[in-house]
């Protein structure tokens, strides 16, 4: 198994799962950004990096002089991977009924993929294992906490900017918008190389499209499944969506609100490098499906499992920059 992969890979090295292939294509049409996503495998619940603490000192040599011994500071770090996933029940005599158009456990199949990509991009974003409303000590820290523990450089305040109006985003509001996503992406880019998504939530980024369409930054290109993406500076514009208290009829909480930051008015937009030495998810195991077949104790459900040992990994730190203060509606 590569040791790192995608979603869009893993379903392809589980050619001859249906199960997990479906599930996974279900998982990414709901949030397409997962392709992008690289996973780390790793062999036990958690590891181990090194992140730069200090250079060593180098010095200009005099003739016939020799250098002294000088080394860096390496920082140790530890990730770990945890377990995500769930059981679901049906009864055969529901999954039997010839009346049904559609199997009730395709339909609670396609539900707990759904929920559980939804859940993993809450706890992305919003994981805080010092708060028990946002997965406690059972998940891993989300962006927003990371980023927080960066240097103070990685975060860029907007003071409460507003582009909620069409009159602020044609005007010196939005001119200033588009400054500060630069002085955001360069906050990254400089030491990385690159950006390659921004997380930002519905609102703020139909207004910053608008914004960046008047200031000739947004650029737009297609994906394979022929859905427009938008970008800037070649980062993929990406809202994250739901989280898992959707509902059928609309409702939900989005992953990053327009009260993200905490207060009445402000929300965040989050500037990602992704890869081996910047931000990736960990694995300890990738996203498996197993149908269990009916119940051995009883005679009368069909059970399937679903579970994948996920976690989130760092690799330097410049690997993001959060815009905050930002007003959208």
């Amino acid at each position: 198994m590569p040791s790192v992969q995608t979603l869009a890979d893993q379903a392809k090295l589980s050619k001859g799962d249906d199960l997990t292939q479906g599930v996974i294509a279900n998982m990414l049409g709901i949030s397409p950004w997962f392709r992008r996503f690289p996973f780390r495998t790793i062999s036990t619940l958690s590891a181990r990096g090194l992140r730069t603490g200090t250079l060593p000192s180098v010095t200009w040599r005099a003739l016939n002089s020799n250098y002294t011994s000088d080394v860096g500071t390496i920082d140790m770090f530890q990730e770990s991977a945890y377990a995500l996933g769930g059981l679901i029940q049906v009864d055969r005599l529901l999954e039997e009924d010839g009346n049904l158009i559609e199997r009730p456990r395709t339909v609670q199949t396609r539900l707990k993929s759904e929920a559980m990509i939804r859940t993993f991009g809450n706890c992305l974003v919003n994981g805080d294992r010092a708060n028990a409303t946002t997965y406690g000590g059972n998940a891993f820290d989300g962006i927003k906490v990371r980023i927080g523990l960066l240097g103070t450089e990685q975060t860029v305040d907007g003071a409460s900017l507003d582009i909620s109006t069409a009159a602020n985003r044609a005007g010196a509001n939005g001119a200033q918008m588009a400054f500060l996503m630069r002085k955001a992406y360069q906050r990254v880019a400089r030491v990385c190389g690159k950006v390659d998504i921004i997380l930002l939530n519905e609102d703020a980024k139909l207004n910053i499209e608008d914004i960046l369409m008047q200031q000739n930054y947004l650029r737009t290109t297609t994906d394979s499944f022929d859905r427009t993406i938008t970008t800037f500076q070649n980062a993929e514009l990406v809202d994250p969506g739901y989280g898992p208290d959707v509902t059928g009829g609309g409702g939900g909480t989005r992953i990053l609100t327009n009260t993200h930051d905490g207060d009445a008015i402000n929300t965040s937009l989050y500037f990602l490098a992704l890869g081996e030495d910047y931000l990736q998810g960990l694995q300890r195991q990738p996203l498996k499906v197993t149908d269990l077949g009916l119940d051995p104790t009883n005679g009368n459900n069909y059970l399937t499992h679903f579970e994948a040992v996920w976690g989130l990994w760092g690799g330097n730190s410049f690997w993001g920059c959060r815009l905050k203060g930002i007003k959208v509606i």
